[in-house]
């Protein structure tokens, strides 16, 4: 997700200099690849987790198998156990 989030969405190419800024990330040698990019990317994550909440709230209306019931309601537990990390500022 730093990935995706080192230009802007209407950006059609990356330049070295931000995928050095990336790769220093992922490789450990920074932190972070900029506070921008630190923002966008849990932003992102917090969408996705919205998603996967939203998903597995409206599958586990229904009835179904236990085991299955199981897999939405782990689903839906880590997506919130993610999204809460993300809005209490825990760095990942």
């Amino acid at each position: 997700m730093r990935l995706c989030n080192i230009v802007p969405t209407f950006a059609t190419e990356i330049s070295d200099a931000e995928v050095v800024l990336w790769k220093d990330t992922v490789l450990g040698i920074k932190d972070r690849v900029s506070e921008a990019n630190e923002a966008a990317w849990r932003a992102m994550l917090l969408e996705v987790c919205g998603q996967l909440c939203e998903s597995a709230r409206a599958v586990l209306k229904d009835e179904m198998e236990e085991r299955i019931e199981g897999l939405w309601t782990e689903r839906l537990f880590v997506a919130e156990a993610v999204a809460n990390s993300i809005v209490a500022g825990v760095e990942f």
